[in-house]
C-alpha cells in the first residue's frame, strides 16, 4: 500500500477546514486594528491539525494492513503446511495398491481328520526339535500334551492322586500300580491302575480334556470303575 497518495476523510477534512477559517476569522479581526493591504491569515495550526490527523489515519491503516497480512500469512502457512502433509502421505497413499496382502490363514476344525493330522504332526516337529529324535508312538500318546493351556492345580492334583494309588497299592494285594516306563531315571509318560496285578490291557479310550482337569478326572475314573473285576 502506497500510503504517499491516502487523503483524509470527511470529516477530518472538515476539521482542517474549521481551523483555517478559524484563522482567516482572526487575520480579519487584526485587520480592523492593524490595516493591512497583504491579507495572509496564518494556517500553520489548521496544516499541524492536518498532518497530525494524517499520520494518525496513515498509522491506522499501517496496523489494520499488519493484522490483515498476519492472518493472511497464518492462513498461508496452515494451508502449506497441509499441502505439505497432503504430499508427504501421498507417496504411502499410492503404495497401498501394491500392498502385498497376507493370505489368511486356513483355521483347522477341532474333531476332523486335518485337525488330528496337524496335531500329530506338530508333536513330532516339537520331540525333534527338543529331544533331536522321535518315536511315533511316543508322539501319539503324548498328543495335546505340548499345549499351553493353563494348568491349574494339575501338578498338586497328580501328586495326591500318585501317593493315593501307591499307599492302596501297598495295603491291598490285589491292586496294582504300574509305571511307564519302568525305568525312573526315564520320564513317566503313564500309568497303569488295575485291580488285577496280571492283566493286560485290551483296549483304551483317548480323552482330550483341559490340562487343569487331568487327575482329577482320571481320580473320578478310577472311582466311577470301582465295581469293575479288571
Amino acid at each position: 500500500m502506497e500510503y504517499e497518495n491516502i487523503k483524509l476523510g470527511i470529516l477530518d477534512r472538515f476539521r482542517v477546514y474549521l481551523k483555517r477559517k478559524e484563522a482567516e476569522k482572526t487575520e480579519e479581526e487584526r485587520r480592523k486594528y492593524e490595516p493591512n493591504d497583504d491579507y495572509c491569515p496564518d494556517y500553520s495550526k489548521a496544516e499541524e491539525l492536518e498532518k497530525e490527523l494524517l499520520e494518525k489515519k496513515i498509522h491506522k491503516l499501517k496496523v489494520k494492513n499488519e493484522k490483515r497480512q498476519a492472518k493472511l500469512n497464518k492462513r498461508n502457512n496452515v494451508l502449506m503446511l497441509a499441502g505439505m502433509q497432503k504430499t508427504y502421505e501421498q507417496p504411502s497413499n499410492k503404495m497401498k495398491q501394491y500392498e502385498v496382502k497376507e493370505t489368511p490363514r486356513y483355521k483347522l476344525q477341532e474333531g476332523t481328520l486335518e485337525y488330528a493330522l496337524d496335531q500329530y504332526l506338530k508333536g513330532i516337529k516339537f520331540m525333534t526339535q527338543t529331544k533331536g529324535s522321535y518315536n511315533f508312538y511316543n508322539v501319539l500318546i503324548n498328543l495335546s500334551a505340548f499345549s499351553n493351556q493353563e494348568p491349574g492345580n494339575n501338578l498338586q492334583n497328580e501328586k495326591q492322586l500318585i501317593q493315593n494309588l501307591e499307599k492302596r497299592q501297598v495295603q491291598a494285594k490285589n491292586f496294582m500300580l504300574q509305571r511307564q516306563p519302568k525305568d525312573t531315571s526315564k520320564e513317566t509318560i503313564f500309568y497303569h491302575v488295575g485291580k488285577n496285578p496280571d492283566f493286560k490291557v485290551k483296549k483304551r479310550i483317548y480323552l482330550n480334556c483341559k490340562r487343569k482337569n487331568i487327575a482329577v478326572l482320571a481320580y473320578n475314573l478310577m472311582k466311577n470303575f470301582e465295581d469293575l473285576d479288571s
